[in-house]
């Protein structure tokens, strides 16, 4: 028994061998293209998603801008009329 364990390896059983060696690099190659293909579609699935939210974030942004920009020109239309009014009351008080 252990004159067999020491011989050299056989043209079958190194071409067993090889051909072992090359399903098992051949199985570990498509293994990791299929990681890789998967981390891919979801890397180019996240990126979509996040340019939907910028896209979204911008337009709520400018959204308020703008209601920001009313409110401040109905404000200062306000200001104004309340100046008037408090002008028209002080007018009123002097002439009476």
């Amino acid at each position: 028994m252990a004159q067999e364990d020491d011989t050299p390896l056989r043209g079958f059983e190194y071409t067993k061998l090889r051909g072992w060696t090359i399903k098992n690099t051949l199985g570990f190659v498509i293994g990791i293209a299929s990681v890789i293909t998967s981390v891919e579609v979801s890397y180019f699935g996240l990126k979509q998603a996040i340019q939907e939210v910028k896209y979204t974030q911008d337009l709520n942004y400018r959204t308020m801008d703008l209601r920001l920009k009313t409110l401040e020109n109905e404000q200062l239309i306000m200001r104004q009329e309340i100046d008037q009014l408090k002008l028209e009351a002080v007018t009123n008080k002097q002439t009476k």
